[in-house]
């Protein structure tokens, strides 16, 4: 993942946080949580902290069915919109 942190007037960085609060959401519709305890024992690099106007790149390990026929990974750590990928 690639993330660029911008001015933070609010001090919302602090809250995110990325081995939470993940989301997979399935083509059907169905939820379900991608930063599962199994996810979180994998060796990733994500920062612990984000600081204002600084540039990360990092790894972030999600729980998704091997089998699904696509759908959206949802994270939005802060509630306030987040990001969507969409997976084929």
């Amino acid at each position: 993942m690639s993330a660029k942190a911008a001015a933070d007037p609010q001090n919302l960085l602090p809250r995110v946080i990325f081995g939470t609060g993940w989301e997979f959401v399935c083509r059907d519709g169905e939820s379900l949580v991608a930063s599962t305890v199994q996810a979180a024992s994998c060796t990733y690099d994500a920062p612990n902290e984000l600081k204002p106007n600084r540039s990360y790149n990092f790894d972030v390990v999600l729980d998704v069915p091997q089998s699904t026929a696509g759908g959206v990974v949802v994270f939005d750590p802060v509630r306030n919109g987040g990001w969507e990928w969409p997976i084929p």
